[in-house]
């Protein structure tokens, strides 16, 4: 909820107090957050519903997309977000609230790669003077996505680098709004709760103080203790590409066709385990789409968002690990890929999608050497 603390971006300290305790100010937008305050969401979006000018109009459009979040109207949340991310070109502090935004929802739908890539949406953008009070935010949603892709080391070492740039009593509440996060994504609900009841008793927003509330009503239902990354049991998992894509654990569907680049790297790793992370990379992805070529740090980047889309179809953190600059599967589970019929030349005739030089290699010359 970084937006309570930003969101409009021109109200003064005590104006946001004012607004936050729940009474209106005199600017449509400050009712509506007075109203958000004091969770009457509906009341709120209509408040921020008519269209205003100039910068109040990219504020307008920040908060209205900031309270459809809240009242879990996550498509048009985004769709308002994503026509206005290319007005905000020349304002890198609304280019960057919106991508945060949509990074917030891209991670509420663990959607890892998405919210990755916002963020480093975001991350550019408060490079620039202009919109630097984002920077906390930002580095916060970045250690909360290294706890959802199991990176619990370097979750906690981002929290504690983002410590440094609290410098009021409004930072401290976002972080530990954050702090609650990881130690609960690190198993460790005690600490999370202890966050949680901090911020809760500091913040003045009655609607904030709802969702800190809940989320301790969840930390103090979590078993202490750590987080077991191993499923009770090893699995079958089964990657089909020749006859459709299908991801299937012990016989049950994970994944949808807009998984294709994830099964296809899952299938890689079966007959590649412990492939070096960048030729892994430069063989998987296709060519960037911004036209700038190939960029190694990009492309390390997207195959995470694979890895960690893998990662949550699969339910484990720990399916995949990346160590040392090399990818492997967990052995624990028996992994089959009927791209193995493939190999055997001439084999079978692959989906156009599907033909790669790394396939072609792995079969040899026609008629075997």
């Amino acid at each position: 909820m970084f937006w309570l603390w930003y969101v409009p971006r021109h109200l003064s300290p005590d104006r946001r107090a004012q607004a936050l305790a729940g009474i209106p100010g005199s600017h449509p937008l400050e009712a509506a957050l007075a109203a958000a305050a004091t969770g009457q969401l509906p009341a709120a979006l209509q408040l921020c519903g008519a269209p205003l000018s100039g910068q109040d109009e990219n504020q307008r459009v920040l908060l209205r997309a900031a309270l459809l979040t809240e009242a879990a109207q996550v498509p048009a949340a985004r769709t308002l977000l994503l026509d206005h991310l290319p007005l905000c070109v020349h304002d890198q502090w609304d280019r960057a609230a919106a991508a945060l935004l949509l990074a917030e929802l891209a991670l509420a739908e663990a959607d890892l790669s998405g919210a990755l890539a916002w963020c480093r949406v975001a991350d550019e953008a408060t490079t620039y003077t202009a919109a630097r009070p984002l920077r906390l935010p930002s580095d916060l949603l970045r250690a909360r996505l290294c706890a959802a892709q199991g990176e619990g080391a370097q979750a906690t070492a981002r929290l504690q680098q983002a410590r440094r740039r609290v410098r009021n009593p409004t930072d401290d509440l976002q972080w530990r709004d954050a702090e609650a996060a990881v130690s609960l994504a690190n198993g460790d609900p005690v600490r999370s709760v202890m966050a949680l009841a901090t911020a809760q008793a500091a913040t003045p927003c009655a609607l904030h103080r709802a969702r800190l509330q809940e989320r301790r009503q969840q930390a103090q239902q979590t078993p202490s203790g750590p987080v077991s990354r191993q499923p009770a049991r090893p699995s079958r998992i089964e990657v089909i590409l020749l006859s459709g894509l299908h991801l299937r654990v012990d016989g049950e569907e994970r994944a949808s066709p807009r998984d294709a680049l994830t099964l296809l790297l899952l299938a890689y790793l079966i007959l590649h385990d412990g492939a070096d992370l960048a030729a892994t990379a430069d063989l998987i992805l296709p060519p960037a789409r911004t036209g700038r070529g190939s960029d190694a740090r990009r492309d390390a980047a997207r195959l995470r968002g694979l890895i960690a889309r893998a990662r949550h179809l699969l339910a484990d953190p720990a399916v995949i690990l990346v160590r040392g600059g090399a990818v492997s599967l967990d052995r624990q589970h028996t992994w089959t890929t009927d791209l193995t019929a493939a190999l055997a030349p001439p084999g079978p005739t692959l989906p156009a999608w599907l033909t790669a030089p790394w396939i072609d290699d792995l079969r040899g010359p026609p008629g075997g050497v």
